[in-house]
């Protein structure tokens, strides 16, 4: 090869391999999946409210190993975890989603309390919460659950979508 010529370059093959997107790729451009966490983050926001002023009334009246902060943060996850799961076992609603218009669903059949009780072990402590859901959200599955939520097949979904399925096999509600 004389010396004047450039050296053509070969550019070796790139393999691109398909990936799904986790839920974070999703919300940049998905606005309904955005005010969709909006709703569920709000929710959850007067959910903790609810429990953190009663945790911490119950603190004051009733001086709790010390009554200081750790008491009402330590109370707040028990009760918390405890409203959750009895309020969700029974309707599937809390005082936030029935706000939002959220509704916490079984993927298959009724969710009851063993599915309202698993998805709940988070709420014990406050920050495992926020670890839940960034963990859902930053791996492959559906965009809309927190990783315990897809362990147990749960799903939090709008109510206005329940009632038209309900809506649409049984015809319109009735009010007796």
């Amino acid at each position: 090869m004389p010396l004047h010529q450039p050296q053509k370059k070969y550019l070796s093959p790139v393999i691109v391999a398909h990936t799904m997107h986790t839920g974070f790729d999703i919300l940049e451009y998905n606005t309904s999946l955005r005010r969709y966490w909006r709703e569920r983050v709000l929710a959850g926001v007067v959910d903790f409210s609810i429990v953190a002023a009663t945790a911490a009334a119950v603190v004051y009246i009733f001086p709790v190993c010390g009554g200081g902060l750790v008491s009402v943060f330590l109370l707040t996850g028990l009760l918390w975890f405890v409203y959750s799961t009895i309020l969700e076992g029974l309707t599937g609603l809390t005082v936030g989603k029935k706000i939002w218009g959220l509704r916490c669903v079984a993927h298959i059949g009724r969710m009851g309390w063993k599915g309202a009780l698993l998805r709940n072990l988070a709420k014990l402590f406050a920050p495992a919460v926020i670890a839940d859901v960034l963990f859902g959200l930053g791996t492959e599955g559906d965009p809309r659950q927190r990783f315990s939520e897809r362990m147990f097949d749960v799903l939090v979904v709008k109510e206005r979508f329940i009632d038209m399925h309900m809506e649409h096999r049984w015809g319109p509600r009735r009010i007796v």
